[in-house]
């Protein structure tokens, strides 16, 4: 039987850059600091909420992870390595009060 142990850090965040419009950040990494504790698993989530008038709105949320046991294509001759995972995602909303 194998024993594990882990250190997690988390660290949230929510704040207004801009007036009156909310920001969240989280993240975490986590790391097994008993065996190979400088191979460190991170994830970050970040959403910035904007509004731009009465009307419309804006948002933007954005995710990075990066996990050492996970190995992604690097070329076309099926060379596989460790790289940082990125995800992007935009919105505009429309809105009205009857």
């Amino acid at each position: 039987m194998k024993t594990t142990s882990i250190f997690i850090l988390l660290i949230i965040l929510a704040t207004g850059i801009f007036a009156q419009e909310p920001q969240d950040t989280t993240y975490w990494d986590v790391s097994n600091y008993l065996d190979q504790p400088e191979n460190i698993d991170v994830n970050w989530d970040l959403a910035l909420n904007m509004k731009i008038n009465d009307f419309l709105s804006a948002n933007f949320q954005s995710t990075l992870i990066y996990d050492h046991d996970i190995l992604l294509p690097v070329d076309n001759e099926g060379t596989k390595g460790r790289r940082i995972q990125l995800k992007q995602l935009p919105g505009v909303g429309l809105s009205y009060n009857f």
